[in-house]
């Protein structure tokens, strides 16, 4: 599917808002949840994606946050949320950095990976956090659950 990232068999990241069409065609191509990380204040939300995505035949989950202002008790709900959700899972906000850094907090949590080594996964998949408002947030947020 055009303007996806594929992380790996749990996680794609879609770079943009997706269409009712293209969410038809993310159910076509396999994929069983869409999960939407953008607030309903940004411009060009789409009030209903859910019920397209619920009529595409894609469960839906819609756990917002803006660039900058994440908890710390959020994005473990967002994380907690993607273990429960049917894989694979399509991330999306509006230009696919908040999706990208959260698949990639995913995988460092899940699978155990260092900040640098998830880091470098996103650079192998060709996103780079580096000037990501979120980015220093990733970095903390690895930190304190790295396993001694």
């Amino acid at each position: 599917m055009q303007d996806t990232i594929t992380i790996d068999d749990r996680l794609a990241v879609f770079t943009s808002q997706p269409t009712a069409e293209q969410l038809q065609q993310a159910a076509e191509a396999g994929f069983c949840s869409v999960m939407n990380l953008r607030v309903s204040e940004e411009s060009g939300f789409v009030s209903d994606e859910g019920q397209s995505a619920e009529a595409a035949g894609l469960e839906y989950a819609h756990a917002p946050f803006a660039p900058g202002a994440i908890e710390v008790s959020q994005m473990d709900g967002i994380l907690d949320r993607l273990d429960e959700l049917p894989k694979p899972v399509l991330l999306h906000c509006k230009s696919g950095v908040r999706s990208a850094v959260t698949a990639l907090m995913f995988l460092a949590t899940r699978d155990g990976l260092s900040a640098s080594e998830a880091t470098e996964r996103g650079l192998q998949l060709g996103i780079d956090i580096s000037n990501s408002p979120v980015q220093s947030f990733f970095q903390a947020y690895l930190r304190d659950r790295a396993q001694p």
